[in-house]
């Protein structure tokens, strides 16, 4: 038997080996592959852009050649002020009674040309680590490669080709949000606002909220788990802004002269990103590069030094559709992915509210707030518009009181949600994360499966809360106006831009399902299939 089980063993460590050497070759290929399609793809784009072609359709969220590409990627503008403050557009931008309000909404960044057969992002991770634990109590021999360690190593893969697709996605979809953040501040007629919003980004960072309308059930599951994983990746991104006019214009001179009537010229230049190279410690990797022509709102001392913005990236999830409603009342681990996440979030903004409840104490008479914090008496809002006002992003808004009273709601909403037998849908998260995140100056972008129906009632709702909690608006035309939002605003065009209908696809059913403030007027409902 010791001749025979020798012999054995060499035949099994000759197959072992022999199979290893396949898969090591096969390995090789994949990765050439991979670099070919990038290579290609990269091209691919190039061209979509010399045709300003940048658009990516809900329809085409699926196409293996724009994987890497935002779906239906949009910002808005809610604009409110006096009539003769609109008569062009040159008084709309020199008003300082016209508040701006900015919106970014975006198909949930997810790999959807890898399907969601085993998951997403969240569910491979959680595979890894089990893997990784099996393999360090394994008494294996590394060197060869036993299958255990190609298993490991073909998840990890699979996991970085999710990761890129959707990490891609989530990046556009923050970058967008602070580069309109950033050109509200420069392009802001009070000098002295824009120049706060700024000191406001350099001292505290950059908060990026992203309001999950995704279900827990059947594919979207996948999808949120992409999004969870990409969009909790973004702490590793950091911003920089960089003057195009700090340049001198010749060794004489340190900085191009500013003429007062440029103020229309000031915005973003160019954006780019790159890998970030030395400080091998930092969890920071990649650095955005923001080039901006300023005019009389000048960077902060820091962001001009080239001073990194550091992101605190946040996701609240309540799923508001009828697949919502068939997972509510199905199995109780059917809506835990979304306690999961929410559970997660709540850690880094309780950090940034530290940080900024911190900054009202330092600077208390700054002359940062912007706006009253006095209550109404009517109790119709809580922070009303003082008449000045530009916009609602200025910083220190919020009194050290009301973020914490805030961030206790928000906290019992979570967790009232996590411990109910009787799943419900929880709407008054996505209320309450949204409309604290807003307040504290922070990015939003808005998400569904494709940003176009269940987005479009989450935005038009939002807007109202806004006209009612800082312009006055009466509570009994609260419905009104957000019917005329859905049927005649951006909203609808943006579905006809998708689908070339002015309808948002929810039948009778499924509009009958949604909670009752996010259902659209029946004259634009539509015929189901929802994205």
């Amino acid at each position: 038997m010791g001749f025979y089980g020798t012999l054995i063993g060499q035949i099994q460590d000759d197959t072992d080996s022999s199979l290893a050497r396949e898969w090591l070759e096969d390995r090789v290929r994949r990765r050439k592959e991979y670099v070919a399609m990038l290579r290609r793809n990269i091209q691919y784009l190039v061209n979509r852009d010399k045709h300003k072609n940048y658009f990516k359709a809900s329809v085409e969220k699926k196409s293996a050649d724009l994987r890497f590409v935002p779906i239906n990627m949009h910002i808005q503008d809610l604009l409110i002020g006096p009539t003769n403050a609109f008569i062009n557009d040159e008084r709309r931008r020199s008003s300082k009674e016209v508040s701006a309000y900015d919106f970014t909404t975006v198909g949930a960044p997810a790999a959807h040309v890898y399907k969601f057969n085993k998951g997403g992002i969240l569910s491979y991770q959680n595979r890894r680590k089990k893997m990784e634990a099996k393999i360090a109590d394994a008494d294996l021999d590394l060197s060869k490669w036993p299958e255990e360690v190609r298993e490991y190593d073909d998840l990890k893969w699979d996991l970085q080709l999710r990761m890129d697709c959707a990490f891609a996605q989530a990046l556009a979809a923050l970058t967008c949000s602070f580069v309109r953040k950033v050109e509200v501040a420069i392009q802001n007629p009070d000098v002295i606002r824009g120049e706060d919003m700024l000191r406001q980004i350099s001292s505290l960072g950059f908060l990026f909220q992203v309001e999950s309308l995704l279900s827990t059930h059947g594919k979207e599951i996948g999808m949120l788990e992409d999004m969870a994983g990409s969009v909790e990746h973004l702490s590793c991104v950091a911003f920089v802004i960089q003057d195009v006019r700090d340049k001198p214009m010749n060794r004489f001179s340190f900085r191009m002269s500013r003429r007062k009537d440029v103020a229309d010229e000031a915005g973003v230049v160019k954006v780019t990103v790159s890998n970030k190279t030395g400080a091998k410690r930092s969890h920071i990797k990649y650095i955005v590069t923001v080039q901006v022509a300023t005019s009389e709102v000048e960077l902060p001392e820091r962001l001009a030094a080239g001073g990194e913005i550091h992101v605190t990236p946040v996701l609240f999830s309540q799923g508001i559709n009828e697949m919502q409603t068939i997972a509510n009342n199905t199995e109780r681990a059917k809506t835990e992915l979304q306690d999961i996440i929410n559970f997660r979030s709540l850690k880094p903004l309780k950090a940034f509210c530290e940080k900024y409840r911190r900054l009202v104490v330092a600077m208390p008479n700054s002359g940062m707030s912007g706006l009253s914090s006095s209550r109404s008496r009517a109790g119709s809002h809580r922070y009303k518009a003082m008449s000045t006002d530009s916009t609602l992003t200025s910083p220190l808004h919020l009194t050290q009181d009301e973020v914490t009273q805030e961030l206790r709601a928000l906290e019992t909403s979570i967790n009232e949600a996590a411990q109910s037998l009787v799943k419900t849908k929880r709407t008054e998260i996505l209320k309450r994360s949204s409309d604290l995140c807003r307040e504290l100056g922070g990015g939003r972008v808005t998400v569904c499966k494709s940003a176009k129906d269940r987005t479009a009632m989450s935005v038009t709702l939002e807007q109202v809360r806004i006209l009612q909690r800082h312009h006055d608006l009466p509570a009994h035309r609260v419905p009104a106006t957000v019917s005329v939002m859905r049927s005649h605003g951006v909203r609808i065009e943006n579905a006809l831009k998708n689908t070339g209908k002015r309808q948002f696809a929810f039948n009778k059913l499924q509009r009958s399902l949604l909670p009752e403030d996010y259902r659209c007027p029946d004259q634009v409902g539509g015929t189901g299939n929802v994205s």
